[in-house]
């Protein structure tokens, strides 16, 4: 098979200045060719009150999500290097793990009020966010 052919023995198509023959000319990539105005995404992307919204959620969700691992992690840590300590009666026959099991269940419930209560500020800073950035001129109906 000649150099320059594709895998099923076709040779590819042309191609001019960003544009496709073989699809009728169409620009493949219309946004690499043309210098366009920044679209609404990156203009609310590069708001400084976006930016502070992401800000926001990662001061919670990276510590949270980091306390959540290691917390669950730790039982079977725990249970693997420390069985004498993990075996050890609390409760009459419930021992430490068994407790420790149980307040995954509550760790969970905490961490998920918490969770909606910060989420509460974050939809507050997002709808004040998207007021002040709607166009006027978009009128909502009931």
């Amino acid at each position: 098979m000649p150099s320059g052919f594709g895998a099923a023995g076709k040779q590819p198509a042309p191609r001019e200045k960003g544009r496709c023959i073989a699809h009728g000319g169409v620009a493949m990539f219309p946004r690499l060719m043309t210098k366009q105005p920044p679209s609404e995404w990156t203009r609310i992307a590069n708001d400084p009150a976006f930016l502070e919204l992401k800000r926001a959620r990662r001061r919670f969700t990276i510590p949270a999500t980091i306390f959540f691992l290691v917390y669950y992690t730790a039982l079977p840590v725990l249970v693997g290097f420390f069985p004498e300590i993990m075996k050890t009666p609390v409760l009459g026959k419930v021992n430490a793990a068994y407790i420790f099991a149980l307040s995954q269940f509550i760790m969970t419930w905490v961490l998920c009020g918490m969770y909606v209560r910060v989420a509460r500020r974050w939809d507050v800073m997002n709808a004040t966010l998207l007021a002040r950035l709607a166009p006027s001129n978009v009128t909502t109906s009931n």
